[in-house]
């Protein structure tokens, strides 16, 4: 289907990002081309999904199943068929000198394939064994276990219909959410990414994104952000049409975010 999809766009010459608005972009644009596996930490802070997101997940599970959450299968919106390593624990922790205890994302499947993507539709940039891979921040061992039982029993129950129309029954209708003012000033958002290379022990790039307020705007943000750099684009700097991703827009979308706010920032290894 991400194919057709793209064959079709190709065609008409249009550009499609449907990662552009979520938690994608920030983990796309932390890629860090220089290096060969990219480890990453996400954490958001929210009152509550938005009812469109919420729905969007049941309506995922409902109609293509939860296989995907389960086996973090990334070759799901590689160009071509392939498919991509699977090498984080069975648990779902790893621990990073820099990062700390991590533990199993609900997200990290999708972002993960999002930045893959990326990598396939560059491998001059990228190289052929580039691999990315996204957790949540943890306390510990313990506290990592925890949230991987938690969440591994959240997506298992996604595929129960009784507990999906409990949910939604549950949850704010699309277009609604939590409230907008206190959003502002409790939503956040920040993901920490090191970069390392096949036979170094020590990273060789860092990277940080990271947005403090309504996590709703800065979905918006993103999204206008995006439009406002294809929109001033010359034909020189034309990235083709297709299904892309974030990180095809280039050094200019990573301006844009920091202008309207956002803390991006990459480093090299010398600086830390």
């Amino acid at each position: 289907m991400i194919r057709d999809f793209n064959e079709v766009a190709k065609g008409s010459g249009a550009i499609i990002i449907p990662a552009i608005s979520g938690s994608s972009a920030p983990s796309d644009l932390q890629g860090l081309p220089i290096a060969s596996e990219i480890v990453c930490s996400g954490k958001l802070n929210m009152l509550g999904m938005q009812g469109g997101s919420l729905h969007t997940v049941l309506d995922v599970a409902e109609t293509y199943g939860i296989s995907g959450w389960l086996t973090s299968d990334t070759s799901v919106l590689l160009p071509y068929p392939k498919h991509v390593v699977k090498n984080k624990r069975l648990i779902g922790y790893r621990y990073d000198q820099h990062l700390g205890h991590l533990a199993t994302s609900f997200v990290a499947w999708g972002n993960e394939s999002v930045v893959q993507r990326s990598a396939a539709l560059n491998p001059k940039i990228y190289g052929q064994n580039f691999v990315y891979k996204e957790y949540s921040p943890a306390t510990g061992l313990i506290s990592a276990l925890l949230m991987h039982i938690v969440t591994k029993l959240g997506i298992l129950l996604l595929a129960v219909p009784w507990f999906r129309s409990f949910v939604r029954g549950k949850s704010f209708d699309r277009g609604s959410g939590p409230d907008r003012d206190e959003s502002h000033k409790i939503e956040s958002a920040e993901w920490k990414a090191v970069g390392y290379v096949t036979g170094k022990k020590e990273p060789v790039a860092f990277a940080k994104f990271s947005y403090k307020g309504a996590l709703v705007d800065m979905a918006a943000i993103l999204a206008v952000e995006a439009a406002a750099t294809i929109n001033q684009m010359n034909k020189s700097e034309a990235i083709g049409a297709g299904l892309l991703t974030p990180s095809t827009l280039g050094i200019t979308f990573v301006g844009r975010p920091r202008a309207a706010g956002f803390d991006l920032t990459v480093d090299g290894s010398e600086s830390h």
